[in-house]
């Protein structure tokens, strides 16, 4: 080849370079280097070339890159960024809006272990609903985690000696294949009982399986004269009850002055703790309302004594009238009736004085 063509070449082939660099640069969408930026507008679908090639397209790897457009993975249907699948991340920044999933959470979205953390919303909370009106609001019951402490009647299931128990009086006492089994004929008021260390004033869990074979329903109670459930139906029956100052240290199966015949299971009574010590506030039995420890204020968020009330009237809307001074009462009961204001000074022991009008 003669020097004359080999120089002609050469610039033919130099100018062909400086042709297609300068139409390579002058093209925003071809152009791999803009201002530090990589962008590249991209309108379909990447093909699996494309994107084995997508990181080579990049002249150096510390250059950031800019998508135009929705990008997605998985779906035909994107937004910004949309996934149909999951996203494995060391951690994540900014502000989040959405709706979480149930399987959002139980797959660890806040965490794989509880207590790893503090979390915050900045809205309101909904369980059980997706238009919540305060920071939590929850459509359902609240399961409230607390410790028992050990059964204080151990014989869950009864054996063959009802140990433990003994009969006041019912027409049938018997061990009937792991129950027992009680019988009332006639009317009255008679009883089953067993022995348990009770402090009053204590908060105390019960649970008792009943089925009522015939007739009416059962009183458990806690000594002869406090009502904690009545067991009314073939059923599974549990609560909370504070231990009264006034009953003795049983617990009592007790008729409802009516024939009627029951099989008893599984009956336990633990006491209620929390923090290592008992510390009952309220409670419920059957349907009455209880308060343990502390004081209840009504109209004052700081009350001095058991029950302070901040207000400059107590009513009794029901007036009674005692059968006689020794009538059944309990020291500090009171009422009145057209005549006479009426105070019970001890058991069975009551006072009165007339008033007038003026």
């Amino acid at each position: 080849m003669s020097q004359f063509f080999r120089r002609k070449f050469t610039y033919f082939v130099t100018g062909l370079l400086l042709l297609s660099g300068g139409f390579l640069f002058s093209n925003p969408v071809l152009s791999a280097w803009d201002a530090n930026v990589y962008n590249k507008p991209y309108n379909g679908t990447l093909t699996a070339i494309e994107w084995n090639n997508l990181l080579t397209d990049f002249p150096a790897l510390w250059l950031p890159a800019t998508f135009k457009g929705p990008v997605t993975i998985g779906t035909s249907t994107p937004t910004t960024l949309t996934v149909n699948g999951t996203i494995t991340a060391t951690n994540f920044l900014g502000s989040f809006t959405g709706t979480l999933g149930a399987q959002n959470v139980s797959s660890g979205a806040f965490g794989s272990n509880t207590g790893e953390g503090n979390y915050s919303f900045p809205g309101n909370v909904g369980i059980g609903t997706t238009a919540p009106g305060k920071q939590l609001s929850v459509v359902g019951n609240i399961e409230s985690l607390i410790t028992l402490g050990s059964e204080l009647i151990t014989n869950g299931t009864f054996d063959s000696a009802l140990t433990g128990w003994t009969n006041g009086s019912m027409n049938t006492f018997v061990w009937d294949s792991g129950s027992m089994h009680i019988v009332q004929t006639g009317t009255g008021w008679p009883s089953v009982y067993t022995t348990v260390p009770l402090t009053p004033g204590n908060i105390y869990y019960y649970s008792i399986d009943v089925t009522v074979n015939s007739g009416s329903f059962l009183f458990l109670q806690q000594g002869p004269n406090t009502t904690i459930a009545e067991l009314s139906t073939s059923n599974s029956f549990s609560g909370y009850f504070i231990a009264s100052s006034d009953s003795a240290n049983t617990i009592r199966l007790k008729g409802s002055n009516a024939p009627g015949d029951w099989n008893i299971d599984n009956i336990s009574i633990q006491p209620y703790i929390s923090g290592g010590m008992t510390t009952p506030f309220l409670a419920v039995n059957d349907s009455d309302l209880f308060a343990g420890y502390g004081k209840v204020g009504i109209g004052t968020s700081a009350p001095t004594a058991k029950l302070d009330v901040a207000s400059d009237i107590l009513r009794l809307r029901t007036a009674k009238t005692p059968a006689s001074s020794g009538a059944s009462g309990n020291t500090g009961d009171y009422c009145w009736d057209a005549d006479y204001l009426y105070i019970c000074v001890n058991t069975n022991t009551w006072r009165r004085v007339a008033h007038d009008t003026w």
